[in-house]
């Protein structure tokens, strides 16, 4: 089953006019929408001991006036690419070697289209949603694969993989992995 895409709104930021003023407030209120560190500068905040609005330099007026552009200007966003989500029994691999042992065991990087059958040596966690879909010593599957590819694609982002890109995956070397 392919899904429409799910991708950071910091991707957004190389779609819209870098010329248009609405348009960089758009940009700045997105990546820090991204960015938790930068909620109490620009993203209203409640807080939660008193029941107060927090806000700072956004004011709510400007928040819904950048929203409501970011509506009217949606049409020059254009489609992302599709992400491919498998079943959920798809997303789960079979542990066959401790997570230890898998992580510390000799290992190499392999092609991703190489990768099914092979035991994963590394965590692979998407961003969003931030849930481990791979852990040393799982072996890994087709869909899985093309879950986090069509996603890396799409924007998603994979901080704890050896490759980013996920072109490569870390797995246990070939002798000892079966």
């Amino acid at each position: 089953m392919r899904w429409p895409a799910i991708t950071m709104p910091a991707s957004w930021d190389s779609l819209l006019p870098a010329t248009n003023k609405r348009a960089a407030r758009i940009r700045e209120l997105v990546r820090c929408w991204a960015t938790p560190s930068c909620w109490g500068t620009y993203w209203p905040m409640v807080d939660w001991t008193t029941g107060t609005p927090a806000t700072g330099s956004w004011s709510g007026p400007r928040i819904v006036a950048a929203l409501r552009d970011l509506a009217a200007h949606s049409a020059e966003l254009g489609n992302a690419p599709a992400v491919f989500v498998p079943p959920p029994t798809d997303l789960r691999l079979k542990q066959v070697r401790l997570p230890r042992d898998a992580y510390f065991d000799r290992h190499t990087e392999v092609p991703v289209t190489e990768a099914p059958g092979r035991i994963a040596a590394e965590m692979i966690t998407p961003y969003p949603s931030g849930i481990p879909v791979a852990l040393p010593g799982e072996r890994l599957t087709k869909p899985v694969l093309e879950y986090l590819t069509t996603g890396v694609r799409a924007g998603m982002f994979l901080p704890d993989a050896a490759d980013r890109n996920l072109d490569t995956v870390r797995v246990v070397a070939e002798h000892t992995d079966r």
